[in-house]
C-alpha cells in the first residue's frame, strides 16, 4: 500500500467551480496547510448525501489532479462553492488495524514510491518461512537483496549458495563466505587475464584524512590460529610491512612468513622476502645482491643459493666462482687462466687466488764418496740447474757424523753464496734439519743454467764426517 500524507494545519476550502461525476481535475479557493507531498486525501461536501472522498495524487497551485470515489464513496457532480476539507477516512484506520490483525505481516509486496508511478524499494515474502527479496525500482530486480529461509543473505544473486553470497555483474565476480564445502571463496568469471583479488589497506592518519605510512608499517597480515582447548593461539602469519621510506609512487615492502614452535605460543619469523627479492630462510637479512636466498639450518649455515640454485646475479663469466670476504658477505671470484688451480692466500680478500699448478722438484747432489773423510774447501761439487728453480729449503745429509764439531756447508750460485745462514749438521748428527741454527735462504731465485757450487766450509775436529749430499727444495718457474 502507498504511504499517504497527512497535515494537522490544513484550513477548510471551497471548489472554486462546479465539477460532473467523471473529471478528475478540481480547482479549489485555496491549499493554505494542505500536505506539500502525494498522495494525501480531500473530502468534498464533508456531512451531507453528496459527500465523496478523493486522493490528491498531483497539484500545481490550486488545481489538484485527483481520484474519484474512493474508500467506499460515489463519485458524484458538486457544485461550486461546496466544501472541501483535508482529512481522514475508513482506510486510515482500516488498513492498520488489518497489518495487526494478520500478525505484523502484509501480504504481497510493499512498495515505497518516491511518487505515485515510481517505487523506490519493494520488500517481499518469499516463499514459506522467513524468507525476503529487497528490491530497487526494477521488478523483478536483477541484482536484489535476498534472505531465505535457511538465514543465508544475497546480494545482487537471487538464490544465495553460502551463509553470505555477493555477485558483482560489473565484473562477473562471485563471493561467498560459509559455503558448505569451503569457509570463503573469491571467483571470477571474464575473457581476459583479470583474477579474483583482496585488498589490505593501510594508511596512518584518518579514514577522512590519510597521511603516508612509515618505514616499519605492518600493511597487513594473515593469522592461522586453533583452540588449544581455552583459547585461540596463532599457529602461523603471514606478514606484510613497509620496507623502506615510503614516498610518491613508491612502496618497498616485504614479507615474512612465521610459525609457532612446538611447546610455545607466539609465532617466530622462519622466512622473508625483502624489498631487494632478497629471501632469508631461519637466518638474518644477507648483504648480497638480489634474487639471493640466504639459508641458516643444521644442513646449510649462511649459504647463499639462487633462485635457480646460484648466485645468478654474481656471475658474469664463464667459470667464475662466489668465495667469501667475511661474514655472509659473497663476492665473486672471476675464472682463472688455463691450467691454473685455486689455492688459499691469506693476503688476498677473499683468501684464495688462481695461481699455476706448482711443479715441485727435490734436486739431492752427491758432494764426496760415502767412506772418505771430508775435507774443507769450495767448489766439492759443481752443476748447472736444467731451468729456472724457486728455491723453498736447502739441507744436508751425510754418512758418517761428524763429531768434535759442526759441519758447515754453503751453496753458491755462479759464485755467490745464496744463504745468510749456512747449512750445518751439528756434532753426532747425520741431518741438517735437526740443526741447532737452520740454514736461511736470502736468494730463492735460481736462474736457468745457473752453475752452482758446494763449498764445505768447517769439517768434524775429531771425526770429519763422510757421505755429504746436499738437497735443493723448491718448485720449477
Amino acid at each position: 500500500m502507498p504511504r499517504r500524507f497527512y497535515s494537522s494545519i490544513a484550513v477548510r476550502t471551497t471548489l472554486s467551480s462546479a465539477i460532473n461525476s467523471s473529471v478528475t481535475s478540481i480547482t479549489v479557493a485555496a491549499v493554505t496547510g494542505f500536505p506539500t507531498s502525494y498522495p494525501y486525501t480531500l473530502v468534498i461536501d464533508e456531512g451531507i448525501s453528496t459527500q465523496e472522498i478523493v486522493t490528491v495524487t498531483a497539484g500545481t497551485g490550486t488545481t489538484l489532479t485527483v481520484t474519484r470515489g474512493v474508500d467506499g464513496s460515489t463519485a458524484v457532480a458538486h457544485n461550486s462553492g461546496a466544501t472541501v476539507n483535508h482529512g481522514v477516512s475508513a482506510r486510515d484506520f482500516n488498513e492498520p488495524n488489518e497489518f495487526i490483525n494478520t500478525g505484523g505481516t502484509v501480504a504481497g509486496p510493499t512498495v515505497v514510491d518516491v511518487n505515485s508511478s515510481s517505487p523506490a524499494l519493494r520488500v517481499t515474502q518469499i516463499g514459506s518461512g522467513n524468507a525476503i527479496t529487497v528490491e530497487d525500482s526494477a521488478n523483478p530486480d536483477s541484482t536484489p537483496f535476498v534472505v531465505n529461509a535457511s538465514g543465508q543473505v544475497g546480494i545482487g544473486v537471487a538464490s544465495p549458495a553460502s551463509t553470505l553470497h555477493t555477485y558483482d555483474a560489473t565484473v562477473n565476480q562471485t563471493t561467498q563466505v560459509g559455503d558448505t564445502a569451503v569457509n570463503f571463496v573469491m571467483r571470477r568469471a571474464s575473457t581476459d587475464t583479470n583474477s579474483s583479488f583482496h585488498f589490505f589497506d593501510k594508511e596512518r592518519g584518518t579514514t577522512a584524512s590519510p597521511t603516508i605510512v612509515a618505514n616499519g608499517d605492518n600493511l597487513g597480515l594473515i593469522s592461522f590460529r586453533g583452540y588449544d582447548g581455552a583459547t585461540r593461539i596463532t599457529a602461523a602469519t603471514i606478514t606484510s610491512t613497509s620496507d623502506g621510506t615510503p614516498g610518491t609512487n613508491d612502496m618497498p615492502g616485504r614479507l615474512t612468513f612465521s610459525t609457532t614452535a612446538d611447546g610455545a605460543s607466539t609465532p617466530t619469523e622462519r622466512m622473508r622476502i625483502n624489498s631487494a627479492g632478497v629471501v632469508t630462510i631461519a637466518g638474518t637479512v644477507p648483504a648480497v645482491g638480489t634474487n639471493t636466498t640466504q639459508v641458516a639450518t643444521t644442513e646449510f649455515v649462511n649459504a647463499e643459493i639462487a633462485n635457480d640454485a646460484v648466485l645468478d646475479s654474481q656471475f658474469t663469466t664463464k667459470g667464475d666462482i662466489v668465495v667469501a670476504s667475511g661474514a655472509s658477505t659473497p663476492v665473486r671470484l672471476g675464472v682463472g687462466s688455463n691450467n691454473q688451480v685455486l689455492t688459499a692466500d691469506s693476503t688476498t680478500a677473499t683468501g684464495t687466488k688462481w695461481a699455476a699448478i706448482p711443479q715441485y722438484i727435490e734436486v739431492g747432489i752427491a758432494c764426496s764418496d760415502e767412506t772418505t773423510a771430508l775435507t774443507t774447501g769450495t767448489a766439492k761439487t759443481t752443476f748447472r740447474v736444467p731451468r729456472a728453480i724457486t728455491l723453498t729449503a736447502v739441507r744436508c745429509s751425510v754418512t758418517t757424523a761428524p763429531t768434535g764439531s759442526t759441519l758447515v756447508v754453503d751453496i753458491n750460485e755462479g759464485g755467490t753464496s745464496i744463504l745468510s745462514t749456512k747449512l750445518s749438521i751439528d756434532a753426532t748428527e747425520k741431518t741438517s734439519t735437526t740443526a741447532a741454527t737452520a740454514a736461511v735462504i736470502s736468494d730463492t731465485a735460481l736462474a736457468d743454467d745457473a752453475e752452482i757450487t758446494i763449498d764445505i766450509d768447517q769439517i768434524g775436529s775429531t771425526v770429519a764426517g763422510a757421505g755429504l749430499k746436499v738437497w735443493l727444495i723448491g718448485t720449477w718457474v
